[in-house]
């Protein structure tokens, strides 16, 4: 029987919000601890982390490197490990027969946050990572709100998505990797509902202004969305769209891939009311002088 003395292991526990807990960890073997399974080799590129560090009393942020398939890419889309509590430690193990094991019962914290982001990729996933202190500074400062708390076409919102959804739209031109050109999309919208075609075309442009895009692409079998917001739509005279994006397109994306066009909303009344007739569930209030 070997030992290999002082053979550190960080590990990463996440506890989700529905009190489900992953264990991740770098040492290249899975292990149980605490009654938490760490996946082996579940974990990389720990940045501003060295493993003599004491970061509970930081305020920065930490990025972590999953690899692609640990995480549901449908649970990701669905948000379910956003804002989940994580703890990062590490244990000190010994390598016995080829298997490790604990040196003893006791792990040394180095940070604690909540899951802010997670950015998915094909082979190593990144998940931002937000500090406690980070977090509780995160206080409302302002109890009324000028804006829409919803966000377009939610629960609260109650419009339909459908109905500003744009599908399968074909790109004609891709400038600078910010930039597509397309056609058709006023016809596609006013098809979409029939209350789409009283809006007026500066209303229009406007919401489309505060949309997005959506890029697919089909990795392990599984439908990826690889969203993009927009920062201005514009539509020449002969009705080809312009849509300029806040940053670049996925490099998978050519010319004659398809995407969909998703409409937004500028969150005020002025919006809510007159283009969407659906003030009756604005989530603000936009008449209080000290709204902010």
């Amino acid at each position: 029987m070997s030992y290999i003395p002082n053979l550190s292991a960080l590990c990463l526990k996440v506890i989700l919000r529905n009190n489900g807990i992953l264990g991740f960890t770098n040492c290249d073997q899975s292990f149980n601890f605490e009654g938490v399974l760490y996946q082996g080799s579940s974990m990389r590129n720990i940045s501003k982390i060295t493993k003599t560090s004491d970061l509970l009393d930081e305020g920065f942020n930490l990025e972590i490197k999953l690899p692609h398939h640990i995480l549901d890419v449908f649970n990701v889309m669905d948000e379910v490990y956003d804002n989940s509590t994580i703890s990062l430690f590490s244990l000190q193990l010994e390598n016995a027969d080829k298997e490790y094991r604990m040196r003893n019962s006791k792990s040394t914290k180095i940070y604690s946050g909540t899951i802010k982001s997670i950015t998915l990729n094909e082979q190593w996933s990144t998940i931002e990572i937000s500090s406690f202190k980070e977090f509780f500074k995160k206080i409302p400062t302002n109890i009324y709100s000028a804006s829409c708390r919803a966000d377009f076409c939610d629960n609260f919102c109650k419009k339909d998505k459908e109905s500003y959804i744009m599908k399968n739209l074909v790109i004609k031109d891709i400038e600078l990797r910010n930039r597509i050109y397309c056609s058709g999309v006023r016809e596609y919208f006013n098809a979409l509902n029939i209350a789409n075609s009283g809006i007026s075309r500066t209303d229009y442009l406007r919401i489309l202004n505060y949309g997005h895009v959506i890029f697919h692409r089909t990795v392990l079998s599984e439908d990826m969305c690889f969203p993009v917001q927009i920062i201005a739509f514009r539509e020449s005279l002969d009705r080809i769209s312009i849509i300029e994006l806040t940053k670049k397109i996925p490099t998978f994306v050519t010319l004659t891939d398809s995407f969909d066009l998703v409409c937004g909303c500028d969150k005020t009344m002025h919006m809510c009311s007159n283009t969407f007739q659906n003030a009756i569930n604005f989530r603000g209030e936009p008449y209080l002088s000290n709204a902010a």
